[in-house]
């Protein structure tokens, strides 16, 4: 089976710069009418360099402009009768019904591409860090402080020693004093919120692990850490409401509580369930 394409652009969505998501947008608009167009014709159109094609088809992998075309009008033909609705497929005005499709189509999508790029080995070291660290400090700002918040839930559960804190400034205290056995725990969609920077930067600065869970690899949060787990998500006029961000985010989650419960599992169900019958 060849590269699905719109999968290969949305994965490399955060290396692009703004030029190549221009591209990228106009390559996904076009759908199965770019197929019949040549390089110079989408420059002109882009009103770019056609070297400028090229240099784009090649960093997403593919040989020439005319490979690039094969394969991506085979991943057209592939979900031609199933392609997914998005928020922007959609009006505010529509049908709730139609508005309902679209939230799960997304949200759908937005797990399905993040699970096509996970890598096993970086969730398998972040599991081994959060089971064996001593100290774990987990954060997050505006929506991403949800599935920071519910992490931090569950690893407590499994009395793993978390330390959770509602305002930044307190993580930020933390990690002026942390060391090398300290764990810090970020989720952020940009990987750019500058509060959070200052907390890796001093984390770093004192040997402390780094788990970022974040759309953007490339940022300066994703330079700092030592792990980031990535997610895929499609987010524009909706964004303040964050929804397929936090369900990939919320995956994550479920993702490492469920990996660090399999590595001891008999002690962990029990306590689990001890936990539960005593809140009632």
């Amino acid at each position: 089976m060849g590269i699905d394409i719109r999968k290969e652009l949305s994965r490399k969505d955060s290396e692009f710069t703004q030029t190549e998501k221009k591209i990228a947008t106009y390559i996904l608009n076009k759908g199965h009418n770019f197929s019949q167009m040549s390089s110079t014709e989408v420059a002109e159109e882009l009103g770019v360099g056609q070297s400028t094609i090229i240099k784009f088809v090649k960093k997403c992998g593919f040989n020439g402009f005319m490979d690039f075309k094969i394969q991506l009008s085979q991943s057209f033909v592939r979900d031609e009768n199933i392609l997914p609705l998005t928020h922007d497929d959609i009006s505010l005005e529509a049908p709730l019904e139609d508005v309902a499709k679209a939230i799960v189509s997304e949200s759908i999508s937005a797990l399905t591409k993040s699970f096509d790029i996970m890598d096993l080995d970086s969730f398998n070291q972040a599991i081994e860090w959060i089971d064996s660290s001593p100290r774990i400090y987990i954060c997050g700002k505006g929506s991403s402080t949800l599935p920071a918040q519910d992490l931090s839930s569950k690893l407590m559960k499994l009395g793993l020693p978390v330390l959770w804190y509602q305002d930044l400034e307190s993580v930020e205290a933390a990690s002026l004093s942390a060391d090398k056995q300290a764990l810090f725990i970020v989720f952020s969609f940009s990987g750019e919120t500058k509060e959070i920077v200052r907390i890796l930067q001093n984390a770093k600065k004192n040997n402390a692990k780094i788990i970022l869970v974040t759309k953007n690899v490339k940022s300066t949060m994703g330079k700092l850490a030592g792990l980031k787990l990535e997610i895929i998500s499609n987010e524009t006029i909706f964004r303040t409401a964050a929804m397929s961000s936090r369900i990939a985010f919320f995956s994550i989650v479920d993702i490492l509580f469920l990996g660090i419960i399999k590595k001891d599992l008999k002690h962990r169900l029990k306590m689990i369930r001890d936990v539960y019958t005593s809140i009632g």
